[in-house]
């Protein structure tokens, strides 16, 4: 009786160190990591603008949320950004998405968002206005330098430069 529960004992160790080798083999041949793009997740820049009528400038914060080398859209961020322009001194905060689509470290940058403008002069009211970008952005996905140019609503064209980590 005593020789039959002893190998019931190393059985039962023995099939358990094998289940926990397979277990670890499968995490390591999981094809979720050949999707993900190392990116640096905190991105700092800053921008100057220029339309018709006035010109900027904006600091910004992005921060990614997704990244995935086998989609169209390869990094999606969220963008903080608060700024001021001098047509007729108003300043402005926006909360906007991000999408970067792009094969390399040059991308495409497209993005949507929403503006809350505040006029220092007392007779104009302030408000909430749409946002849109279109341009074109070199950065490197492990983090460093990174700068930006493209034309945007209500900035106008817009030239970038920052830092991401």
């Amino acid at each position: 009786m005593r020789e039959l529960f002893i190998l019931i004992i190393i059985l039962t160790l023995n099939y358990q160190k094998g289940n926990a080798q397979n277990i670890r083999q499968m995490n390591t041949n999981t094809d979720t990591k050949s999707c993900y793009i190392p990116i640096a997740k905190n991105i700092v820049y800053g921008n100057v603008n220029y339309a018709v009528l006035f010109s900027g400038a904006s600091i910004n914060y992005e921060r990614t949320i997704y990244s995935n080398k086998n989609s169209v859209i390869k990094h999606l961020m969220l963008k903080a950004s608060g700024g001021a322009f001098t047509y007729y001194s108003f300043k402005h905060l926006s909360l906007s998405t991000v999408a970067l689509l792009s094969k390399s470290d040059y991308y495409l940058e497209v993005g949507f968002g929403i503006g809350y403008f505040i006029y220092l002069n007392p007779s104009l009211e302030g408000g909430l206005l749409p946002l849109a970008n279109i341009g074109y952005r070199y950065q490197i996905s492990e983090g460093g330098f990174l700068y930006r140019i493209g034309i945007s609503f209500p900035e106008g064209l817009y030239v970038g430069a920052g830092y991401n980590f």
